[in-house]
C-alpha cells in the first residue's frame, strides 16, 4: 500500500475507489472480484504469469461476460522455461482442454514457441467469449521481451 501511496498520493483522493487486496490470480480472484462488488462494473484483469498464467478460464467467462469486462494477461520469458514444470491438468484449466494446448506444448524451435503460446492463449480468450483479442510484444530496456494478450467484447476497448 505504501507503494501505491507513494506513487500517487492520498489513495482517498483518487477519482477511483482504490483497494489493494493479495492473493493468488487463479485461485483468489473470482473470490475477491466478488467480495468487492466488482461484478456488473467495468473490470480490467490484469494477470501477471511470474508464477504461471494459472487463471481458469471460467474466470475468463465470467469477466468476459461481466459488463465492460476486460483482461491482460503477460507472458515473460520465465514463464516459457517454468511452463514445462506445470501439471498439466493446470494446462487444460487454463487453456480449456489439452487439446488447445498439445501442439504448442510439442513445438521444439525456440522462437516458434514464442509465437505459438499466446496465440493458444488468444484462442482461449475467443472461446471465454472475448469478441476482440490482441497479441503483441513489449521491448522494455533490458532487452527482455514480455508478451502479452489482451481480450476485451467492445472494439472500443481495441
Amino acid at each position: 500500500m505504501a507503494t501505491a501511496t507513494k506513487r500517487f498520493g492520498p489513495l482517498d483522493l483518487l477519482p477511483v475507489r482504490v483497494e489493494v487486496r493479495h492473493g493468488e490470480a487463479g485461485r483468489d480472484s473470482e473470490r475477491i472480484l466478488t467480495e468487492a462488488g466488482a461484478w456488473g462494473s467495468p473490470i480490467l484483469g490484469v494477470f501477471d504469469s511470474w508464477g504461471s498464467v494459472n487463471v481458469p478460464l471460467v474466470l475468463m467467462h465470467r469477466i468476459a461476460r461481466n459488463r465492460s469486462g476486460e483482461v491482460i494477461t503477460t507472458f515473460g520469458l520465465n514463464w516459457f522455461s517454468r511452463r514445462e514444470d506445470l501439471n498439466a491438468d493446470i494446462l487444460d484449466m487454463v487453456f480449456g482442454g489439452r487439446q488447445h494446448w498439445e501442439q504448442a506444448a510439442a513445438e521444439e524451435r525456440g522462437d516458434e514457441k514464442w509465437r505459438a503460446w499466446p496465440a493458444v492463449y488468444r484462442d482461449a480468450l475467443e472461446r471465454a467469449g472475448f469478441g476482440f483479442r490482441l497479441q503483441f510484444q513489449v521491448v522494455p530496456r533490458t532487452g527482455k521481451p514480455l508478451y502479452l494478450v489482451f481480450g476485451t467484447g467492445h472494439q472500443k476497448g481495441v
